[in-house]
């Protein structure tokens, strides 16, 4: 609250402040008196108007030295503006001890003398300051390092996500160049492969063909010896003339008992020389088809039959009973 009073030298300037830089053409009391009750209770407020722009200045007395240093320290070099819109930076600092200084009631003379022709009117009460607003905390040493330790954390945490991301994709890169080899060796072994499959195809096949010329040998051999052990009559060549190596039957028409060389009864010629009868068959084919030197001839040979071209492995000599 203003309380205008005696305007007479101080005997405490701890409390009393001087301000200048601005007109007292366009600053009021209730301007400066709203500016400076920002930091303290005012006591009493003295503007000592001056010629020329932003020449004058004023005295301003706070209730306590607590006022007074916190005007020295937060309104120094700060700007004011009026309620008619005009700013001025003001100055503010400590005034010698002079008449310029007023006492605060607290400390003044119990009875003083008021002085009413060097005292100025009060200005109206102006509208109450809003609170100052709350000054943001101070921020320590050890409370920005913590906070510099966070921020290269995260740092060091996104730098190692961006090295896992690529990890993740080189691997599936290298992946992929590994399932490419892999079905290259695939083709390569089903192309390698694919002879030696043709190839046991074709052993199959003559294994096949070897075990049906292996049951046409069993067969051959079974029905040659059926054959070797099927009945004969016993009954010889019609008598009459012995032929060649043979002897005569008993009377014309009679029965001979054929001798030696002549019981053999050819029904074909040899094959082969066509010259003699054919009188050996080979196994195990079982043709009765050459004569005794054809058949000893191929076996020393070509070792097949010379009729159906089927390996022998021996010849047999067939007689007629």
């Amino acid at each position: 609250m203003f309380h205008p009073f005696v305007t007479r030298p101080t005997r405490h300037p701890d409390v009393a402040v001087k301000v200048t830089g601005f007109d007292a053409n366009y600053v009021h009391h209730r301007d400066l008196l709203a500016f400076f009750e920002r930091v303290g209770v005012v006591v009493s407020l003295r503007i000592v108007p001056q010629r020329g722009n932003n020449c004058a200045h004023a005295f301003v007395n706070y209730q306590t030295e607590d006022g007074a240093g916190r005007a020295l320290i937060r309104l120094n070099n700060t700007h004011l503006t009026t309620s008619d819109h005009q700013a001025f930076r003001l100055r503010v600092y400590r005034p010698s001890p002079g008449p310029g200084l007023v006492l605060p009631p607290s400390v003044a003379d119990p009875a003083p003398a008021r002085d009413w022709g060097t005292v100025r009117a009060p200005a109206p009460a102006p509208a109450p300051a809003p609170a100052p607003a709350p000054a943001p905390p101070e921020i320590t040493a050890s409370e920005l390092l913590q906070e510099a330790d966070l921020l290269q954390a995260e740092a060091d945490a996104d730098a190692a996500k961006a090295k896992m991301a690529a990890a993740e994709a080189e691997g599936a890169r290298a992946t992929a160049d590994a399932m490419g080899l892999w079905a290259a060796a695939d083709a390569a072994a089903a192309a390698a492969a694919a002879p030696a499959n043709a190839h046991f195809t074709h052993l199959e096949t003559l294994q096949m063909e070897v075990d049906a010329a292996e049951a046409q040998v069993a067969a051959a051999r079974q029905a040659y010896a059926l054959a070797l052990a099927a009945p004969s009559s016993g009954r010889g060549a019609p008598g009459g003339p012995g032929g060649p190596g043979g002897r005569g039957g008993r009377g014309r028409g009679g029965r001979g008992r054929g001798g030696r060389g002549s019981g053999a009864v050819p029904s074909t010629m040899c094959v082969v020389c066509g010259d003699a009868a054919a009188l050996h068959s080979f196994v195990p084919c079982g043709d009765l088809c050459v004569c005794e030197d054809c058949a000893r001839v191929t076996m020393n040979g070509i070792q097949r039959c010379p009729k159906c071209k089927k390996p022998v492995e021996s010849h047999l000599r067939i007689y007629d009973h």
